[in-house]
């Protein structure tokens, strides 16, 4: 079961010794770990080598209780299942030692799903072993990870940069409440859908939202349905009529350009408020900047990479952002702030909920809506406001550079109006 015998050692910095067994690849999965340790409590050698016997064949008699406990693992029930695994028994030997035909039979469905879990007999009331003996019968077993890795992948592959980190966040909690609901993809029906709502609105989630998580879950049990992966062919969220409308007073707004914005421009991360109105980023875009490539004159490059983890929400979020001198200041002095990004977005958000009695409308994000405002009152066009602040809708741009369609000069000269507007105002 284990390998790499060997006698006791010290782990980092630690004076006192160890018994460690290294768990074999093929066992790693089904273990739970790869390497298993016992404390030999002493730091004198030679104790160690006369505890370290004892204390490596606990550690091997703890291996083969890991091993030998029932299976809970989907990816091994799987496993198991494709490779044939128990498909067949051997009741017999010939004179000789040699099997013939009539010495193995067939093994029935129900033993053959206990001989996967590695359990005596199927509990009826278990949804696993239930599963498990439906896949033997079926030859195909489908979890809820299954349905969304199969999302993620067909989604990258039709948009190119597939699923933004945050939806893939949102799609993995609605997934985790409706397996509350039905543990396993393959028994979903309308009831269980119909159930899924009804819990949420239980729980006092806003019928917007729902509608939100709900539209997420039936794509994703789309692309399940169109590749295979469920073994039904209607999706029971097609057939559920559930649409909402967002409530005026739940919509984010914009600070009102005569009373309130002053008073965010004069507080303490004034600096940065001004950056975030005269340009209509979103914090996070300002936030992950990298200063030595993404300045270009007096421009901002907002672009992403995707080997480095880097990503924007939209494809039109990839744009050229022009700064003046002060904006320029504030964008240098966020990205070297002492403050982790966490901890400096809470403040942002701390300031203004101080400002504004905890107005739940007013969030840091309600930056960019004030730009959008601002524009319209010195009279930038809706298509230049639009390409500065992301808000294209087109997915590609027409000019080599991808970064849009409009020349550096053009957004320099009308965004200036809204660096003008701001600065009366500060």
């Amino acid at each position: 079961m284990g390998r790499h015998l060997q006698g006791p050692i010290r782990m980092g910095k630690s004076e006192i010794f160890y018994a460690r067994l290294t768990v074999k690849p093929a066992d790693r999965k089904r273990a739970g770990a790869t390497r298993l340790f016992k404390s030999l409590e002493t730091k004198d050698k030679e104790i160690a080598l006369k505890r370290w016997p004892a204390a490596y064949q606990q550690l091997q008699e703890e291996l083969k209780l890991r091993l030998g406990s029932p299976i809970t693992e989907h990816h091994l029930i799987r496993a198991r299942l494709e490779s044939g695994f128990a498909e067949t028994m051997q009741v017999g030997e010939g004179e000789a030692g040699a099997r013939t035909l009539g010495e193995v039979q067939r093994v029935d469905p129900e033993e053959r799903a206990a001989q996967i879990l590695n359990v005596q007999v199927l509990d009826p009331d278990n949804e696993l072993h239930e599963q498990t003996f439906k896949a033997v019968k079926t030859g195909k077993f489908v979890t809820w990870d299954d349905v969304l890795q199969n999302h993620i992948k067909v989604k990258k592959r039709k948009t190119s940069r597939g699923l933004a980190p945050v939806t893939i966040l949102k799609l993995e909690n609605i997934v985790k409440a409706i397996q509350s609901i039905c543990p396993y993809p393959n028994d979903l029906d309308k009831t269980k859908a119909k159930q899924l709502i009804a819990q949420l609105e239980n729980e006092g989630v806003k019928p917007i939202t729902i509608s939100t998580k709900v539209g997420l879950l039936k794509a994703a049990i789309t692309s399940a349905i169109k590749q295979d992966v469920v073994s039904f062919e209607i999706n029971p969220f097609s057939t559920i009529d559930f649409s909402a409308q967002m409530d005026e007073e739940d919509k984010r707004r914009g600070f009102e350009l005569k009373t309130e914005l002053p008073l965010l421009l004069s507080s303490k991360y004034g600096n940065f408020y001004r950056l975030l109105c005269g340009t209509g980023m979103r914090i996070n875009e300002a936030m992950s900047r990298d200063l030595e490539k993404d300045i270009d004159g007096q421009m901002l490059i907002v672009r992403e990479d995707l080997k480095a983890g880097k990503r924007l929400k939209t494809s039109s979020s990839i744009r050229r952002v022009p700064l003046d001198e002060q904006a320029m200041e504030a964008l240098k002095e966020l990205r070297t702030h002492k403050l982790a990004n966490k901890t400096l977005r809470n403040n942002l958000n701390k300031v203004i909920h101080n400002l504004f009695d905890n107005d739940p409308l007013l969030v840091t994000h309600s930056c960019r809506h004030t730009y959008k405002t601002i524009t319209r009152v010195v009279g930038v066009s809706h298509e230049i406001s639009d390409s500065i602040s992301g808000h294209l809708k087109s997915t590609v741009s027409k000019t080599s550079d991808g970064y849009g369609e409009y020349p550096d000069e053009l957004l320099i000269t009308e965004n200036q109006k809204v660096w003008d507007y701001l600065s009366k105002l500060n």
